[in-house]
């Protein structure tokens, strides 16, 4: 499986790298987008797989996209999960 992590906040590294983590542990790949320019890219952990343009993105074409918000660009290929924060868990989009 691939996993695309579709962020735009800071705060999204610590939301999706457990998941990551785990995606890791079942030898799924994961890459990461960054949408606009509110995140820090010092942030990223050597070995992070970070895509550059939206073409790398389709190019990519991830099995699930997960973005801790609530849009994705319909174009991105993939099933799209946002977070709901009132529980606290990721739902399909």
């Amino acid at each position: 499986m691939r996993y695309l992590f579709y962020i735009s906040q800071n705060y999204s590294f610590e939301i999706l790298r457990p998941l990551q983590q785990e995606a890791h542990q079942r030898g799924d790949q994961c890459a990461w987008f960054i949408e606009g320019n509110e995140v820090n890219i010092s942030l990223f952990k050597e070995g992070e797989n970070r895509l550059k343009s939206i073409a790398e993105v389709v190019d990519y074409k991830p099995d699930a996209v997960f973005v801790p918000g609530n849009i994705v660009p319909a174009f991105v290929p993939g099933l799209q999960c946002a977070n709901a924060w009132d529980t606290g868990s990721f739902s399909q989009r």
